[in-house]
């Protein structure tokens, strides 16, 4: 086959120069399976990600075309999000997000390069500052065929004697730009795999507070079939409730259908970067 860093080796012209890797082929029960035994974690019956490059050929008396194509993976996570008010009046909250298989992937990578420690100092980074993490802990970095889940707990020291306190749901989820900001493209656009990405909010209202303004719920589609927005929030007295889903059902996006996919990147990035106001109550 041929890497995606390598090029594409076209199925109507394939030509031996154009394939720079090698991977297994097994069949068991009468099903195939491709092996990559190079690749530390990597579980039976998955190749890496570079792997997934289109057309490729099976070496045999019959040299059979084979097809790995970036719409075949799915790369699922979830996050959950708890916050409550301690006994001293104060916001905490517990976090806990299974990642996909390729992020998973490149996480035992990262901390089988350096260390665990290490690791968590570099998830540390990408929250905000005024996060206090606390009891971080990862799990399954070292079981090839699982997915790792980080958890961590937090205290958010905005909630004190403030007035006004704006507050963006999404710890350490939102998405700060659109991906895609060229106006045109002549390309396709090639995602990696295509994405489930659902994020769960259960909190409670911050003692001495009320909600002031709530962003509202919204679903928006990608060409009918090719992808979904959806945002759920409610709220009573005591408590606010998010449940938000993205979801790319393809991984190849072709020049016609950028703009789509465009504009429905700067819908979701939008509505990620509502937030929540809540009034301290006199």
């Amino acid at each position: 086959l041929s890497t995606k860093e390598f090029g594409t080796n076209l199925s109507t012209y394939p030509l031996l120069q154009k394939l720079n890797y090698v991977v297994g082929k097994i069949k068991i029960n009468s099903t195939d399976y491709y092996l990559d035994a190079s690749i530390p974690f990597l579980p039976f019956g998955k190749l890496p990600l570079n792997c997934y490059n289109g057309h490729a050929r099976v070496i045999s008396n019959d040299t059979t075309a084979v097809y790995f194509e970036p719409d075949l993976l799915k790369e699922s996570k979830s996050t959950s999000v708890f916050i409550v008010n301690n006994n001293k009046n104060e916001v905490e909250g517990a976090y806990t997000k299974k990642l996909g298989f390729f992020e998973s992937l490149n996480a035992k990578t990262s901390i089988a390069k350096s260390t665990l420690q290490s690791f968590e100092t570099n998830l540390k980074a990408t929250y905000p500052e005024e996060m206090v993490l606390t009891n971080i802990k990862v799990d399954s970095f070292q079981i090839p065929e699982a997915a790792v889940t980080v958890k961590f707990d937090f205290k958010l020291p905005a909630f004190g004697d403030a007035d006004i306190v704006y507050f963006n749901p999404f710890i350490g989820e939102a998405l700060k730009k659109n991906p895609f900001y060229a106006a045109e493209r002549i390309y396709p656009v090639e995602m990696p795999y295509t994405i489930d990405d659902l994020y769960i909010l259960n909190m409670e209202i911050p003692t001495g507070y009320k909600v002031d303004e709530l962003p509202k719920a919204v679903r928006t589609l990608l060409n009918e079939t090719e992808g979904s927005f959806e945002y759920l929030i409610q709220s009573d007295t005591n408590n606010i409730l998010i449940q938000c889903r993205l979801k790319l059902n393809k991984a190849t996006y072709y020049p016609e259908d950028y703009k789509t996919l465009r504009d429905f990147y700067a819908s979701v990035v939008k509505k990620k970067a509502e937030q929540i106001v809540f009034k301290k109550i006199k």
